[in-house]
């Protein structure tokens, strides 16, 4: 096989499905590892992270609202605010308008590690410097029209 080429029969076959999901599959792996090589450095994962960065944006939001906007389930998002909680990160605040639930809060800590670490923004810049803004588009359109239809399946993320 040549060097960057992938496995089977991609380009000889007329239904392009089964290559893009195998591209798909390879830039996740490739996003996954370099998440870990940037947030290692700050003792944090993606999922930690990304509720640092969602906090960030809105401060004070209830548990589930974040896990809709981290496409994960309620259990997935407590397991992961448990350990950011011990490590001192966010706490649970009282919900003034629903007393069954809690909002959860950046702590001082929390919020000098968000600023402290590589943003993500630019750490993508890194990897798409071939495709500009407008062409990142029509992907992220396809995109999420696909995991869309799939959550409407019963494909959970």
């Amino acid at each position: 096989m040549k060097s960057g080429q992938r496995g089977g029969n991609h380009g000889l076959s007329s239904d392009p499905m089964p290559e893009v999901f195998d591209l798909i599959g390879s830039i996740a792996k490739r996003m996954e590892r370099l998440q870990a090589q940037a947030l290692g450095q700050a003792n944090l994962t993606a999922a930690q992270y990304m509720v640092l960065a969602n906090l960030r944006e809105k401060d004070g939001r209830p548990l589930g609202e974040l896990a809709d906007v981290m496409r994960c389930s309620k259990s997935t998002i407590t397991g992961v605010v448990d350990t950011m909680e011990r490590k001192g990160l966010v706490v649970r605040e009282p919900n003034p308008g629903d007393r069954r639930s809690h909002l959860l809060c950046l702590t001082q800590q929390g919020r000098a590690l968000r600023r402290s670490t590589p943003e993500l923004e630019k750490f993508f810049q890194r990897c798409g410097p071939c495709l500009d803004a407008a062409e990142f588009q029509r992907p992220r359109d396809l995109l999420s029209r696909l995991d869309h239809t799939m959550n409407t399946m019963g494909v959970g993320a």
